[in-house]
Formats: C-alpha cells, structure tokens, sequence
C-alpha cells in the first residue's frame, strides 16, 4: 500500500516516511527502525517508488544526486550493498539484475522467487510417433527430440 509517493510509502513489512528519512520494518509484529544515510534513505525510496522496475546506476544516479554531478557508477553499488546489510537478508527488498541495474521487489514476489519450484514435474512424458510407445524421461526434451 502506498498512500503518498512524497510522505510515505509500504511495501510489504518496510515502511518509509520519505521527508524525515525514516525506515522501518516490521519484525515479528514489532516495528523496527532501520539506521540509513540520506543517500542510503533516497535511493530505496526511489526504488520502492516502481517496484519491478530496474533502474540503471545511471538511472539512480540522476534521481538521488541529481545532473551535473559526478559519481562513480560503482558507487551505487556500494550503497546498495550497505542499504542490503542494514535492512537484512530476509525478507530481500533488492534484486541485482545483471547487466542492467537494480530492481525493488515486493515481498510477495521476493518469497516467490526463492521457494522451490515444487509444482514442476521432475519426469515428463514423451511418445515415439513410430511405435507408438511411451516412455518416462528424467531430463527435459529439447525441441523436438522424440524417444527412438
């Protein structure tokens, strides 16, 4: 839920009051202050502002710093890094997306990326078009491979 993208926003069990640089989480039913820098502060907030959106360091760097300003792509990084250790491992509310930037995920979506895939079969089956016969496989059929 979010109720104002300039006061105050919710995502999950994280809760931001954007103009006084306070984050919390809620834990176990209690309500837990996360210590952040303002840069640490702005950049989740820009991030939980667009869940799933992935934004480039370039991309951060303009909304947190702002034009015209010099930093270093991999200092981002590093603030990432830091926003990931103060607001702990689970439940995890940013994702590295290789090659392109980073990606606030909901925890819904977080829980649904880390549970194993249980629903999947781990055996399919696959007919032979000249015999007609079935036969169980442990490996997934690529293309169009067919039992001979």
């Amino acid at each position: 839920m979010q109720t104002s993208l300039d006061t105050f926003i919710q995502r999950g069990s994280l809760e931001i009051d954007v103009p006084r640089y306070v984050v919390s989480i809620y834990s176990h039913g209690q309500k837990v202050p996360v210590e952040l820098t303002p840069i640490e502060c702005k950049i989740l907030c820009r991030l939980a502002q667009s869940p799933g959106y992935i934004f480039t360091r370039e991309q951060l760097i303009e909304s947190v710093w702002g034009d015209g300003i010099s930093i270093e792509a991999r200092s981002v990084d590093k603030h990432i890094s830091s926003l990931r250790k103060k607001l702990g491992s689970e439940p995890r509310f940013i994702r590295t997306v290789s090659g392109l930037g980073y990606q606030f995920i909901e925890q819904n979506q977080s829980t649904m990326a880390t549970k194993p895939q249980q629903d999947q079969p781990k055996s399919m089956v696959v007919m032979n078009d000249s015999t007609q016969e079935m036969k169980n496989t442990d490996s997934p059929v690529l293309e169009n491979s067919l039992v001979k």
